[in-house]
């Protein structure tokens, strides 16, 4: 609630108790001397994590990197040497983003729910497809975040609660009219009416079933549209979109970089017209 959020805590927690676990299992030790780590430590904890516990390679790599986070503060306060796990690599699944289409899109905005609250859920999806906010943020987006300028153009102005990082979107046409068709809610200065996140994933399941989609929407995959349809596909630079996702580092931009057939091929018919008859 300070420096980082509530999840942050509970996820350090759940990796704390598979060490735990690990060293009751294969050392009979409820804790263990920094001093006493060493190389095989490490295999054997990985080993312990995918083949005992049969956990995915996302959740092992979670679970080294922040005993890793712990050994770093530890040699920073002097109480080991080195690194006893310094040249020990394991090896990271290339991660697929996932999005949605034009034409999904266009059906998920055309679609009429007869349930207030799937049509809530289908409105906060879009409105991030449109501006790339997460969950958490629109649940806390309230109207002093939306700012207007000398140009009469309006922007949302926040702090991403993941990182602290500023979050600062020029708002079109789409997530405007969603703003105004919720001014009269009473949300208690919140910009929507935000349910739970389990509510909104059960819904948007309905949304994916209703309009055919087959997708298995997940609320992030309307980051992801915003990243690869709404603008990068548009000609959008990176820099640009990752400083209104308010990613702290370009590299995690690139990660939701899918651009389409559709964009490569306007961009390789820009650039024949550039370098026509520059070259013989």
């Amino acid at each position: 609630g300070k420096d980082r959020a509530l999840s942050t805590l509970t996820n350090f927690k759940y990796y704390h108790s598979l060490l735990i676990a690990f060293l009751q299992s294969k050392h009979k030790l409820d804790d263990i001397s920094f001093k006493a780590l060493n190389y095989s430590f490490i295999e054997d904890y990985v080993h312990y994590l995918r083949v005992t516990r049969k956990l995915s390679v996302r959740t092992t790599i979670g679970a080294v990197n922040r005993m890793r986070e712990v050994i770093s503060e530890a040699i920073d306060e002097g109480i080991i040497g080195k690194d006893p796990f310094f040249s020990y690599e394991l090896e990271s699944p290339e991660i697929k983003h996932r999005n949605i289409g034009r034409k999904d899109l266009e059906k998920i905005m055309a679609e009429e729910f007869d349930n207030e609250t799937t049509a809530i859920v289908r409105d906060m999806f879009v409105f991030s497809t449109f501006c790339g906010l997460a969950y958490i943020d629109v649940k806390n987006l309230t109207y002093e975040n939306i700012v207007k300028q000398e140009d009469e153009s309006y922007w949302i102005m926040t702090h991403r609660q993941k990182t602290g990082s500023a979050s600062n979107i020029r708002l079109m046409e789409v997530p405007l009219s969603l703003i105004e068709k919720y001014r009269n809610h009473k949300t208690g200065g919140k910009v929507f009416p935000v349910p739970i996140y389990q509510t909104v994933l059960n819904h948007l399941k309905k949304i994916d079933k209703q309009c055919k989609l087959g997708k298995n929407l997940s609320y992030h995959m309307s980051r992801h549209t915003f990243a690869s349809l709404i603008t990068l596909s548009e000609g959008v630079p990176i820099e640009t979109v990752s400083k209104m996702l308010g990613h702290q580092d370009i590299t995690t931009t690139q990660t939701y970089a899918e651009v389409s057939t559709e964009k490569i091929l306007k961009d390789i018919l820009v650039l024949s017209e550039k370098i026509n008859g520059k070259y013989i």
